[in-house]
């Protein structure tokens, strides 16, 4: 990844842009507590708003718009904290490491093996696409985009054979 920072940009950027946890996982604080000049008792369940923490505009200029090169010197692991995907505190994903690789590794194998292009109408021309919030999310404590049409192309024969290949060792292990 030390070589793929764009890509590791992109996904910085996806993960701050649209979190799949909107909310984050419930937090109880143990001592009694002041934030913003509200008092918050102890044993409060608090939620942290990751959707508004990524889109604070005082910490990420133009938070609306996606920007993976708001990233750029800056690709360490999520453990850095440049976003909160992955909670935070005792809380905070004990497999975020695993994860974020995970995550990496198949936002750089996906392009290398296909090319994804729009799908196509009736008529043969290309469905346009739509990353809008309104419409194109399903929207919850959980946010994930709707199904959108698009091809994956296989970029070459002899990708083919490495995702076969790749595949067929997958299902026998």
């Amino acid at each position: 990844m030390p070589d793929l920072q764009y890509v590791n940009q992109i996904v910085k950027e996806v993960m701050r842009w649209r979190p799949v946890i909107t909310l984050g996982i419930p937090h109880a604080n143990t001592a009694a507590n002041s934030y913003d000049g509200y008092y918050i008792p102890k044993d409060s369940i608090v939620y942290g708003n990751i959707w508004n923490m990524h889109h604070d505009s005082s910490h990420y200029k133009n938070a609306d718009d996606f920007v993976p090169e708001r990233y750029d010197g800056f690709t360490k692991s999520a453990f850095d904290r440049d976003h909160y995907v992955f909670g935070w505190g005792r809380r905070i994903c004990a497999g975020m490491h695993l994860a974020e690789r995970s995550v990496l590794s198949v936002a750089a194998s996906v392009p290398w093996a296909f090319d994804i292009v729009p799908a196509k109408d009736a008529q043969g021309r290309d469905i346009n696409v739509s990353a809008d919030l309104a419409s194109a999310y399903h929207h919850g404590v959980v946010g994930s985009p709707k199904p959108f049409p698009v091809q994956f192309k296989v970029r070459s024969e002899k990708r083919r054979r490495v995702i076969e290949a790749s595949f067929k060792n997958a299902q026998s292990t």
